[in-house]
């Protein structure tokens, strides 16, 4: 089976979607080889006038185009498409190649996200969410297989659109743990993490974090994330709140944090950060929205919803925590390590071919 991939071109992960992406492109360049082949959507905005005409996504008549001479050069069976985004396309490779098996990744049901989306930032973002809905209608009627990130979206997609899903790809992380590096000790005060870029899933939480838990607990926070400089002046409003925006390397911040946090309250899909936590074995306080679609384990994701919850749990934790957690270490091996879902996914390539 010759398999082309269909997404945007990711040289530095900037954002939860970039690093599904990757995974996705890494994990499927190992399992079929040489019978690999990618294309790149250069661009992922669409012009005004693009939009107009339903597309979405960076897809636009010109690199349909594209994709339909590489398909036919390369002996295309198989198309996987890296975002519900591209409706469009998905029909107009529907019509041009009856036979043609197209999967698609799901990082959200976007007509879900588009939703919540709306409730935060307008109704001036209304037309995004019916240019999502539309495209997102034409990829699940159009698709041969949908891959989605947990049972929520599984659900979702079943009550939105009557469709049901094939696969579950949840969220996973290369291991990247480096063992020499682990701090046992417990901090001298206990060190917040937050990671998230900024967007609109992102600042409601650490807004509400730093201005209802923070000025009750006796620790420090340290927010980090691509745009979130941006809200320096806003976010740091007492000494114990310290904003860096992006940095090169987060590792150099997960070894020495006594607790992750993860105060979010609307989005959809996987929130990527935990399983990266996961992966440097953090404890981990966050909302139940932070954990969809994780394994529940009550030593290492803390569920708090609420102002009281937060600050009662971080000060019964003070700084006698360790910054190393075993078991959350072991709950990353056991389910969200990049290997683990390459062998799943595997298989069940081997059963289509």
């Amino acid at each position: 089976m010759k398999m082309l991939y269909i997404g945007p071109k990711v040289l530095k992960v900037m954002t939860g979607g970039d690093s599904v992406n990757k995974r996705n492109e890494n994990i499927l360049k190992n399992i079929l080889q040489d019978d690999f082949l990618t294309f790149y959507i250069d661009k992922p905005e669409n012009s005004i006038f693009q939009k107009f005409k339903g597309y979405l996504g960076g897809i636009n008549e010109s690199n349909i185009a594209e994709i339909i001479h590489v398909i036919l050069k390369n002996d295309i069976s198989c198309v996987f498409l890296s975002q519900s985004f591209y409706g469009k396309l998905c029909k107009k490779l529907r019509a041009y190649f009856p036979n043609l098996k197209i999967i698609t990744f799901y990082h959200n049901i976007e007509k879900h996200y588009a939703r919540e989306y709306l409730k935060v930032a307008g109704l001036t973002h209304y037309p995004f969410y019916l240019l999502a809905t539309y495209n997102e209608r034409q990829t699940v009627m159009y698709s041969t297989y949908n891959f989605v990130l947990n049972q929520r979206d599984s659900l979702l997609m079943h009550d939105i659109y009557k469709k049901t899903s094939d696969f579950t790809l949840p969220v996973s992380y290369k291991d990247v743990f480096d063992e020499s590096k682990i701090i046992r000790e417990p901090n001298s005060r206990l060190k917040i993490l937050f990671v998230g870029t900024a967007f609109f899933g992102n600042l409601p939480g650490i807004e509400f974090f730093v201005k209802n838990v923070m000025p009750y607990v006796n620790a420090e926070l340290i927010i980090v994330g691509k745009g979130m400089d941006n809200y320096k002046a806003k976010f740091e409003i007492s000494k114990n709140v310290k904003v860096l925006g992006f940095v090169d390397d987060l590792s150099l911040y997960y070894y020495c944090a006594s607790i992750v946090v993860a105060p979010i309250f609307s989005g959809g899909g996987m929130k990527t950060k935990i399983a990266e936590a996961l992966m440097y074995g953090k404890t981990i306080l966050g909302t139940k929205e932070a954990f969809e679609g994780y394994e529940k384990n009550n030593v290492v994701t803390i569920e708090c919803n609420t102002a009281d919850e937060f600050i009662s749990t971080i000060n019964q934790l003070d700084s006698n925590i360790s910054p190393f957690n075993e078991t959350a270490r072991e709950l990353y091996k056991k389910n969200y390590d990049d290997a683990i879902l390459q062998s799943d996914l595997k298989q069940y390539l081997s059963d289509l071919m």
